[in-house]
């Protein structure tokens, strides 16, 4: 073989390796940009009857999402009444490391019906894993050694009551500060904390001493605005922008919440998407006026109302699930609001929302993972997949042509093939 011919092939294979690790990248909450959009992923032409299952171990109670890099995976349960971080191999299931601790965290009598798990996704970046417990707890462990980095409480030996149903922001990481709220939903607020050494850098605490204005369950994300980077965050009373490096306000949108909701604010274009009980699905714009930040609603749907499910974007249409009749799957039209379908109702109390290439990945509460296209057309089901005997709260993470699945107590692995 001559040396060109030789440097073609260890290009091709080069990529195609690059590709394969490439494709299994879901390091944080919603995926590479906390969007639930999954870039990797290629529709067959013909889904199968059934889904094959893999693997499948018990790795204790627990609502947070699976992460995977490469062929690794991620999970924070609840094991033994042991906080459990572990790593798996995505091919077999075997446990690769397991790091856990004790938690003395006290359900809210107001929240018997949950149970005392961990909710908050992990978060990979640059070889440390980054979790936080249902009490507080924030922790850093080398991802491939599972050797514990740095710890903090940001409750302190229970002295500050946690939020009502326990925290369940998931991490973020900017230029180095780990995103991460603290105290309790009336006192609590966000703050940033050094990646390598858990130094706490800066504090928002908001208006709630004022205004009862806390930190409740919705996942922070970031927006780049004329060459700004805004930390966007949704309070009991507003939606905010923060300057990540400081924490200084930028700007502050009005949006008291009756319920304290958890879904993720979404960016569609040169709008922010959120949604509440009274108010429904609004869209606001955050624009430069002069030297200072302002923002404007552009639209409001008063009909969809999304409570802890996140809807997903595919170009203009926005689908997502309304707590209205006991569940309704919706679409409407992102640049203006305006209703382009939903279904009839009573399809469950939550859902988990994915979009790859151009089909929707539906994971219901009562264990069932629904494809169905992402169209402006109307709800037409593809396939509908069992892949779970008990509640399914986590988000799915699809792996080119394989699914993981976190249910009430186990992690599996099923295949499209």
């Amino acid at each position: 073989m001559n040396p060109m011919m030789k440097t073609i092939l260890l290009f091709c294979v080069s990529f195609v390796f690059l590709q394969s690790i490439s494709a299994q990248e879901w390091v944080q909450w919603r995926g590479p940009n906390r969007d639930g959009v999954v870039n990797s992923f290629k529709s067959p032409k013909i889904y199968p009857n059934e889904l094959k299952k893999k693997w499948s171990i018990n790795v204790g109670e627990g609502i947070a999402s699976p992460i995977v890099s490469g062929n690794r995976a991620y999970l924070i349960s609840r094991q033994n009444e042991k906080e459990t971080i572990s790593s798996f191999d995505v091919n077999s299931g075997k446990t690769l490391w397991s790091n856990s601790y004790d938690t003395d965290y006290i359900v809210n009598e107001a929240a018997k019906v949950i149970n005392k798990a961990p909710r908050s996704t992990p978060l990979l970046h640059n070889g440390k894993l980054y979790t936080m417990g249902i009490s507080g707890v924030i922790s850093a462990f080398d991802a491939k050694t599972g050797k514990l980095l740095w710890r903090k409480d940001v409750v302190g030996s229970g002295k500050i009551p946690y939020p009502q149903f326990g925290y369940c922001i998931s991490p973020l990481i900017v230029d180095g500060l780990l995103i991460l709220p603290t105290g309790n939903g009336k006192e609590s607020a966000l703050a940033a904390f050094n990646a390598d050494t858990g130094e706490m850098k800066w504090k928002w605490v908001g208006d709630y001493q004022s205004v009862d204005d806390g930190i409740g369950y919705s996942s922070p994300i970031l927006m780049k605005k004329e060459g700004t980077l805004h930390l966007v965050v949704s309070t009991d009373k507003a939606l905010v922008g923060l300057a990540p490096s400081t924490g200084t306000l930028l700007w502050k949108f009005p949006f008291a919440l009756e319920w304290a909701a958890s879904l993720t604010p979404t960016i569609h274009g040169e709008h922010l998407i959120i949604s509440d009980k009274n108010q429904g699905t609004v869209a606001i714009r955050v624009f430069k006026k002069g030297n200072d930040w302002t923002v404007e609603q552009v639209w409001q749907n008063q009909d969809p109302f999304m409570y802890m499910t996140s809807p997903v974007l595919r170009g203009n249409l926005m689908f997502g699930m309304s707590v209205k009749k006991k569940g309704q799957y919706f679409c409407l039209d992102a640049n203006t609001g305006k209703d382009i379908w939903k279904t009839e109702g009573r399809d469950g109390e939550y859902s988990s929302l994915l979009l790859a290439d151009e089909d929707l990945f539906i994971q219901t509460v009562d264990g069932e993972l629904i494809v169905t296209k992402s169209s402006d057309k109307g709800f037409t089901p593809i396939k509908r997949y069992k892949v779970a005997d008990s509640q399914t709260w986590a988000h799915p993470v699809l792996l080119r042509d394989q699914i993981l699945i976190k249910d009430a107590m186990n992690l599996s692995l099923w295949s499209l093939k």
